[in-house]
């Protein structure tokens, strides 16, 4: 997967929520563009938000690793 595919999606205008399906972890649901860090080689998602919007930890997945992207 390219960077360039995921940071059309993270910048839409209204922001459209999508998923990701990975080779290794599953799928990971991307609700809202904050938090999200998106790098040339990763994707790096806030996992466990509480009210505050304060992530408890974070899921760094290899952009090799993704093989789609499913609009909600």
């Amino acid at each position: 997967m390219e960077a360039k595919q995921i940071a059309t999606l993270l910048n839409a205008k209204p922001f459209v929520p999508f998923s990701i399906r990975t080779t290794r972890t599953g799928v990971y649901k991307i609700p809202s563009p904050a938090g999200v860090l998106l790098t040339k080689s990763k994707l790096i998602l806030p996992k466990d938000v509480d009210g505050d919007g304060i992530a408890d930890d974070v899921d760094t997945i290899p952009l090799m690793q993704i093989t789609s992207i499913e609009i909600a």
